[in-house]
């Protein structure tokens, strides 16, 4: 929107949003929820989101030791392992983790923009070439389906 001039491309709503209300919005969302309940039914999922975190940061770190080279020429020495910190935690915790990660790390606006505009290309591709893996796997078989269908009962 802000290419086609509906949106600013600066203004002191983003800084609002983006150092106020970001950052407090887990913290809030926490408040609300029951920890105790929460840590008992998601216990295996906290371990397989636990190794999926640290390949991830093992994924970077390789990552950057083989592309550090461009990137420092593309970004500049401080930026590179700015971007690729803030991707990893993109990657690991979402949007608001690469906003609050570079925002941290003092990434420039410019920089920040290019970087997500990179990923999600990435991501686009990456996505199209799973979906297109996949198109001949069907659905599995829920409890009480054959190979008809759901069973009628």
């Amino acid at each position: 929107l802000t290419n086609t001039g509906v949106t600013p491309a600066t203004s002191e709503v983003y800084i609002v949003v983006n150092r106020v209300l970001l950052p407090l919005a887990v913290p809030l969302l926490l408040m609300q929820a029951d920890l105790k309940r929460v840590m008992k039914e998601t216990r295996r999922l906290l371990g397989v989101f636990l190794l999926g975190s640290l390949c991830t940061l093992l994924s970077t770190m390789g990552s950057f030791w083989v592309l550090g080279k461009g990137l420092v020429g593309s970004l500049g020495v401080h930026d590179s392992w700015k971007v690729a910190s803030a991707l990893a935690s993109r990657h690991i915790g979402g949007a608001v983790n690469f906003v609050g990660v570079s925002t941290a790390l003092e990434v420039t606006s410019d920089t920040v923009v290019a970087a997500l505009a990179a990923d999600n290309l990435i991501c686009a591709l990456y996505f199209m070439a799973i979906f297109f893996l996949a198109k001949g796997i069907g659905p599995e078989a829920a409890e009480g389906e054959g190979e008809g269908g759901p069973s009628e009962t």
